[in-house]
């Protein structure tokens, strides 16, 4: 009887401590899931698509899955089969992007966690607290660009899931277990690899957590885990060297940022000076993902940011630590940490070696094909799959280094850095994407159609990187299903050279055919909140406000006006991509009034213009009175048409600017009355 009532009391021990056990695990997912969410879902539903991100659409939109295979052909043949999959399931919906977006980022900071719990098994608060940090980590911030970037995502979870598919194939002893987990590991790498090569330094890392790990599991002296370690490491090395082979002797990159020739052409022009820029590159770039990530982008953003934005990111950067704050008083409470907080194990020294040498490895390859690692524009894309080691080496230095308080108010702080870090990210392209938005629902309401092969320009100050940045969504709006009727290109000292002498070209783009005509180039300026989307008549400028950018002045005058077809039934604008149409304020009205301007409907031009000032709507950029002003002269309201030339004479540049163009002749025939708007808007400028 008293042994069965002490097996009673050890079986019920037992479920306690399982059950404990498993509320412990809960817990630190439900903290990570709960801090990940915090940083990059509460702006989801206001965030839109960007830069490469249209290319993709257009391509499945108009060539379904053949076409999005045939776009990375040139480069990365995988991953065209993954949009294709992609595509077929979240086609152009915005949320269902980012919302996957979000769910990659949330795997990959479990597959960190469960990485550091089957390394070091005994840690596992600390491994709960470091994949916090995994989670926030500042250094790259390219999470709302979702429908691009979820690349880097996924191509890195696919390497964590490997590496921890590999660690847990030498913990297992099951023959067939370990066999899986092989398979599957390779599986996962070849995944990675295929998705971005640049990647592959995880592969040391692989190497070095599995070495570590026999060591540890072995107990001997470090040196002889390396024999053991390589004979299990035989598939990898086997499949990493078989990838590296078929890419730089087998593939043949058509893309001048992936061929291996073109990149490793300047090592062997200067060798010495190659060598010496690789290790110096290397390290700056270690100390770069470690220690600047995590404070070079939050003074950037906090520096420039106003009191709202700053407000609303400290309010969740608060959540977010009070999360973490009660998750961290619940794990005391229960006797989760692993040792007492003033001890120092050898387990977080190890972390600040191991995590040193993972960054190095993984940065090794950026540094090689000539790129690296920086906090500017896109640069920082480099710095995502360092995560693994440098969150090892500050997780490392809080437990290690640091004393009991400071350890917490160190986590704690980077981890509300980080919060804030995120939202300022995706607070800027929720602005850029609204600045978008409502560019291309002012160029539907301006133009109704654009004639073949018109070649877009846009001024605007966020500004585009890339040419599909604006034929993409023009092609989607004016000849959807079509794909690239309409072409574009970025405004540079070069391009207004082509313009000014009509030039013919042509490019690829991934495969696809895109024809230049300079000669029929359609310059459009959006320059600032206040103004609305000035589409540009090259006879006769109206500039918003006064222009000092000087490409785009230079291309100004060869602006085709004749490439807007006027007659045509409007467009109809994709509102699965672009929302819900604008509320119709001046901007429309605007618009509509050069529309019917250009088809010299004064009368509709007038019409619109008393709708407006019924609705008690304004011109904030005196330029865009000049419609009226002129409408209301040729139906012969002079009162009204000196009153919109009061309000463009209050800017003394803009009314010289508009009275200089003037000043090259009438461009619209009778009963449109040139003398009489030079007079009454150019009078004072004419006597001076």
């Amino acid at each position: 009887m008293e042994l069965q009532r002490v097996l009673k009391i050890m079986d019920k021990k037992m479920m306690m401590l399982k059950n404990n056990e498993k509320l412990e695990l809960v817990l630190a997912l439900g903290a990570i899931s709960i801090i990940t969410i915090i940083s990059y879902g509460n702006l989801i539903p206001q965030l839109g698509f960007y830069r490469d991100d249209w290319y993709i659409l257009l391509t499945g939109q108009s060539e379904g899955a053949s076409g999005l295979i045939n776009l990375f052909t040139t480069d990365r043949p995988l991953l065209g089969y993954i949009y294709a999959l992609e595509y077929s399931i979240l086609g152009n919906s915005i949320l269902g992007w980012h919302l996957y977006a979000l769910f990659l980022r949330l795997l990959g900071s479990f597959a960190f966690f469960f990485i550091l719990r089957v390394i070091w098994p005994e840690k596992k608060f600390e491994a709960a607290i470091a994949a916090l940090l995994f989670a926030v980590y500042p250094g790259f911030l390219q999470q709302p660009n979702a429908t691009t970037f979820k690349n880097f995502l996924l191509g890195y979870d696919l390497a964590l899931f490997s590496i921890l598919a590999t660690i847990l194939a030498a913990k297992f002893k099951n023959k067939w277990k370990r066999i899986s987990l092989t398979i599957l590991a390779m599986v996962l790498g070849g995944g990675y690899f295929g998705i971005f090569e640049a990647m592959i330094g995880l592969e040391g890392a692989r190497l070095l957590l599995l070495w570590y790990f026999l060591w540890q599991e072995s107990e001997d002296a470090p040196t002889k885990a390396i024999l053991p370690m390589l004979k299990q490491a035989i598939p990898y090395i086997v499949m990493g060297g078989a990838f590296v082979f078929w890419r730089i002797f087998l593939f043949e990159s058509t893309r001048p940022a992936t061929d291996v020739n073109r990149i490793f052409g300047a090592y062997r022009s200067f060798p010495l000076q190659s060598i010496a820029k690789i290790i110096i590159e290397t390290i700056k770039d270690i100390w770069e993902a470690i220690v600047l990530a995590w404070f070079v982008p939050f003074y950037k953003f906090t520096n420039t940011s106003i009191y709202e934005d700053f407000v609303t990111a400290f309010g969740l950067a608060v959540l977010a630590v009070g999360v973490v704050f009660l998750y961290v008083q619940y794990s005391k409470k229960h006797g989760w940490l692993s040792n007492k907080e003033t001890n120092k194990s050898s387990v977080e020294k190890h972390w600040l070696w191991v995590g040193i040498l993972i960054v190095g490895m993984a940065v090794l390859p950026i540094v090689l094909s000539g790129r690296n690692l920086s906090f500017e524009v896109q640069w920082d894309r480099y710095a995502y799959h360092t995560t693994l080691g440098a969150t090892l080496v500050v997780a490392g230095f809080i437990f290690y280094v640091l004393d009991s308080s400071s350890r917490w108010i160190i986590s704690l702080a980077l981890i509300a850095m980080g919060v804030m870090t995120h939202y300022f990210s995706a607070d800027y392209y929720r602005d850029y994407w609204d600045y978008n938005r409502e560019l291309w629902w002012q160029m539907s309401w301006r133009a109704p159609h654009l004639q073949e092969r018109t070649m877009i320009f846009v001024s605007m100050p966020f500004g585009f990187a890339e040419d599909y940045e604006i034929y993409g969504p023009a092609n989607l709006i004016y000849y959807p299903n079509e794909g690239v009727i309409l072409s574009a290109e970025v405004l540079n000292t070069e391009t207004v050279r082509f313009i000014q002498t009509g030039e013919h070209r042509a490019g690829n783009n991934r495969n696809v055919y895109i024809p230049k005509k300079y000669n029929k180039s359609l310059i459009v300026s959006f320059p600032k909140v206040g103004s609305c989307l000035h589409v540009l008549d090259g006879r006769q400028l109206e500039l918003p406000g006064f222009s000092r950018d000087g490409s785009f002045t230079n291309a100004a005058p060869y602006s085709q006006i004749s490439q807007i077809d006027a007659y045509h039934s409007p467009a109809k604008v994709p509102e699965q991509i672009f929302g819900s149409e604008p509320e119709h304020g001046w901007c429309y009205f605007y618009q509509k009034m050069n529309l019917a301007k250009q088809m010299e409907d004064w009368d509709t031009v007038a019409q619109l213009a008393d709708e407006a000032s019924a609705l008690e709507l304004r011109a904030q950029d005196p330029s865009e009175w000049l419609s009226s002003l002129e409408a209301y002269i040729v139906i012969g309201e002079i009162e009204k048409a000196e009153k919109a030339a009061s309000y463009i004479k209050q800017d003394l540049d803009t009314h010289f600017f508009l009275c200089n163009e003037l000043g090259r002749g009438a461009i619209y025939s009778e009963p449109y009355d040139y003398e009489k708007v030079v007079e009454i808007l150019c009078e004072d400028i004419v006597q001076e």
